[in-house]
């Protein structure tokens, strides 16, 4: 059995209201707590004091600058619900105020892309540059700030090296799960290989998206007991679990991961 380092575990949170779904009714970082974790990757909120003041017990958190955001409707009967702003400089001027209200805030680590392979750079709506005036806007105020990226594994036959320098952390995700979820540890060589390296964190879903419906049990333990034996090895540096909003959807998969950290790494409480 091997402690499990604090910097290893995260959670996916964030106040994100699912349309097949519906809101849950979990909180911010309470998933975290739920898994024992001591990080978090912050989405579907503003990056303001009332956000990150809560935060402040974790050890590291990382903010969207993608920016995810809420559509408010026009009454009670309009649709409303979480959305995905990709307008052209969104994320440049969201890093400047992540870089600007982190200094109030030591334990920011940094900003996440969420979606940045398959919907920014396999779209053709951020080249290279752009992504570097991100990065600059990040560190502009505090250059400490990492830049976390989301890549999906099918995405690893794109062209980017040009997107690498600007790319300090890797998070790595499997969408089409029942396809090709058995094929991860390939997924993480091809990426160690792509990102010579760079740190990567390896994406784990308790829902399965492209089915909808809750992570099949069969998959759901050969994701984590893989990655965890990906991690002991050293050829991850940590995995992400998706996320907060899901424990009270799919409370069967959540008791499993819980209890799968529990005894393979004697986790208790998010204290490092």
């Amino acid at each position: 059995m091997k402690k499990l380092l604090s910097d290893s575990l995260w959670v996916w949170e964030g106040p994100y209201i699912d349309p097949l779904l519906g809101p849950s009714i979990y909180g911010l970082g309470e998933a975290s707590n739920y898994f024992h974790a001591c990080n978090v990757i912050y989405l579907y909120g503003p990056n303001d004091d009332v956000a990150l003041t809560k935060l402040k017990p974790f050890k590291k958190v990382v903010c969207d600058i993608s920016k995810w955001k809420f559509r408010k409707g026009k009454d009670l009967s309009d649709l409303c619900g979480s959305y995905h702003d990709t307008s052209p400089g969104v994320s440049r001027d969201e890093a400047l105020n992540l870089s600007k209200i982190s200094l109030k805030y030591g334990n920011i680590d940094g900003g996440i892309i969420d979606d940045l392979s398959s919907t920014y750079i396999s779209q053709g709506k951020m080249g290279p540059e752009q992504l570097a005036e991100v990065h600059r806007s990040l560190k502009a105020h505090n250059p400490r700030l990492k830049l976390y990226s989301v890549i999906y594994s099918a995405n690893l036959d794109l062209d980017l090296a040009p997107y690498a320098p600007y790319m300090d952390i890797l998070t790595l995700w499997v969408w089409e799960n029942t396809r090709d979820l058995l094929e991860l540890e390939n997924y993480v060589r091809r990426c160690r290989k792509k990102f010579p390296g760079k740190p990567i964190l390896v994406g784990l879903y308790l829902r399965d998206y492209p089915t909808s419906q809750a992570m099949p049990m069969d998959l759901l333990k050969f994701e984590f007991e893989k990655s965890a034996e990906l991690l002991d090895r050293g050829e991850i540096d940590g995995f992400v679990i998706l996320g907060g909003f899901l424990l009270d959807k799919h409370p069967e998969q959540a008791k499993w991961v819980r209890e799968f950290l529990e005894e393979r790494y004697l986790v208790k409480g998010h204290s490092s």
